[in-house]
């Protein structure tokens, strides 16, 4: 019976290899579809990485535009400052002839109270 039972356990043994191959070689099977989708996966995230890398490049552009829009912006407002400070003071170098229109005007209204109204002839328009 030992030499029966010898080729008997010899078989056996030839079986589990056989399953054991059998699993060893599904679960290689299962491995290359994971790393097939993995590699579609890792294409595609390079494709992601490379439309960021585009937009993060517009977007420099667009803050360089921005900050030359900003610095224009701050030519004119100094511009318009000069203007403006230029208006005042030629303002206040007119401001004695506004001063004495407005005082003839008020001469020439008590003249004409004065004569009763009847100065509209003198009237200024």
């Amino acid at each position: 019976m030992g030499e029966r039972s010898k080729p008997r356990r010899l078989l056996g043994a030839a079986l589990n290899v056989d399953e054991t191959l059998g699993h060893v070689d599904s679960s290689l099977g299962e491995f290359d579809a994971t790393l097939t989708e993995f590699k579609t996966l890792l294409a595609e995230f390079t494709a992601v990485l490379g439309r960021f890398g585009e937009v993060l490049e517009h977007f420099g552009q667009t803050v360089e535009r921005v900050d030359g829009t900003v610095d224009k912006v701050g030519l004119i407002t100094d511009e318009m400052g000069e203007i403006v400070g230029e208006i005042g003071s030629l303002m206040q170098s007119l401001s004695p002839a506004f001063a004495v229109n407005d005082q003839f005007r008020r001469q020439l209204e008590r003249l004409r109270t004065l004569r009763g109204g009847g100065a509209e002839r003198w009237r200024m328009g």
